[in-house]
């Protein structure tokens, strides 16, 4: 008899419970429409969109570790959520007011105590050389509603969209988000 040993890695969020560390799934995200990845990020496209190719794009959804981030999380952050990324394999925007949506599950985490937390990209000095930087910042245009919270974008080009929440000590009112 022969016997196989499967060893994974594991993180435990105490929220989530212990999952695989890295984990990701490959759509085809179409206009108008909404496609489901790992462990229920959903990622919605408008009606539609001003550039991009009109059949669609793929777009691969991560689940990262959180020790292995190129950009870590500031210190004495904790995670409330697990962190995903979300790539498209072509650049992809928006047209008008439209949003495309990420939405990542909160499972059984108290909305009262978490805060959206995001990848974004800035511009360091817009008069001069400075260039650009990327840090995590809070998003306080992220809703919650049922078990998810959702992130707007214009769209899907050539930053990092990385999307998680923490864990605050306290917790904030609506008026707070």
């Amino acid at each position: 008899m022969k016997r196989f040993l499967l060893l994974a890695a594991l993180v435990c969020t105490g929220i989530t419970g212990c999952v695989p560390a890295h984990t990701q799934s490959t759509h085809l995200l179409r206009p108008g429409s909404t496609v489901v990845g790992v462990d229920g990020v959903r990622v919605s496209a408008p009606a539609k969109w001003r550039e991009g190719p009109a059949a669609g794009v793929r777009v691969t959804i991560t689940r990262l570790p959180r020790d292995t981030l190129q950009w870590p999380i500031r210190s004495g952050r904790r995670l409330g959520l697990p962190i995903y990324r979300v790539e498209a394999e072509v650049p992809v925007l928006t047209g008008g007011r439209d949003w495309f949506t990420v939405t990542i599950p909160t499972g059984t985490a108290d909305p009262a105590y978490l805060f959206a937390l995001r990848l974004s990209t800035g511009i360091a000095d817009s008069d001069g050389p400075g260039g650009s930087f990327t840090v995590w910042a809070d998003d306080p245009s992220a809703t919650l509603a049922g078990n998810g919270m959702t992130f707007r974008i214009t769209g899907f080009v050539d930053e990092t969209h990385l999307f998680t929440a923490t864990l605050l000590d306290v917790p904030h009112t609506r008026a707070e988000r």
